[in-house]
């Protein structure tokens, strides 16, 4: 699986185990292209969703602009757009699936580099 990982730098779809992988590849594909046009990794999107998950835990969201916060909107805003054309493709390509929720994820070794190293390995 890494080496596909790696092919869509570390982008992964969550909670699509049951579409074909031809599908999850097509939809993986699509999502990294708007994250590229966007100039958003595949880390910079999630860490700005994770960042928005984290202050509506906390309250923040009811009580402020999440901007003044540190969340940077541009990178939350491809994440979503992205997330979108992910969803468009299985929607097309397996209207019938079971599940019908998907979530973009990275994969655990971008990560770990990311950690050991403070380098984003998703960028492009």
């Amino acid at each position: 699986m890494e080496t596909i990982d790696r092919k869509y730098r570390g982008l992964e779809l969550w909670d699509v185990d049951d579409v074909a992988p031809e599908i999850r590849n097509e939809a993986t594909a699509s999502a990294l292209a708007v994250l590229d046009q966007k100039g958003v990794s595949p880390l910079e999107a999630r860490v700005a969703q994770f960042t928005l998950e984290a202050m509506d835990d906390k309250g923040v969201l009811d009580k402020d602009d999440p901007k003044k916060h540190g969340l940077n909107m541009a990178h939350l805003e491809a994440g979503q757009e992205a997330h979108a054309a992910a969803r468009k493709v299985i929607e097309r390509l397996a209207p019938n699936r079971a599940e019908p929720y998907l979530m973009l994820g990275v994969a655990e070794w971008a990560l770990e580099e990311w950690r050991e190293t403070e380098a984003d390995p998703t960028k492009a």
